[in-house]
């Protein structure tokens, strides 16, 4: 099972990861894989995907969040972004959660329990 994280800014995508990090538990399964949005837009096969993080900052990031909802209608996608104005973007995508920065754990936990990753699969407790 793998949790995408993808951002144009290496800081943004490395503070989702960190706190993702800390709610993984030591024996987890789970991988993390940042993707740059200045390469060519990754093309996952949706089955490997449990989540997308995707970190919406301006335009060119609004974009690549529409052609990451193409990838599969049932792929759980969670908007990062620093933008409140985002938000109704996100919910024309139906993204299935909506956090923004400054990020903390608790937020990534909730996201991650409200696309069925909870505590209990994978996730320690902290």
């Amino acid at each position: 099972m793998e949790i995408a994280i993808l951002g144009y800014q290496r800081k943004r995508r490395d503070d989702v990861e960190g706190n993702l990090r800390a709610c993984l538990g030591e024996d987890s399964p789970v991988l993390l894989r940042q993707y740059g949005m200045e390469e060519p837009l990754y093309n996952p096969a949706p089955e490997q995907i449990a989540v997308v993080f995707i970190i919406v900052d301006d335009a060119r990031a609004l974009t690549a969040a529409k052609k990451a909802a193409e990838w599969g209608k049932d792929l759980p996608l969670v908007m990062v972004s620093n933008h409140p104005q985002y938000a109704m973007e996100g919910i024309r995508l139906k993204v299935r959660h909506y956090i923004l920065f400054p990020l903390e754990q608790e937020d990534i936990r909730e996201a991650l329990q409200r696309v069925g990753l909870g505590v209990g699969k994978g996730w320690k407790e902290s």
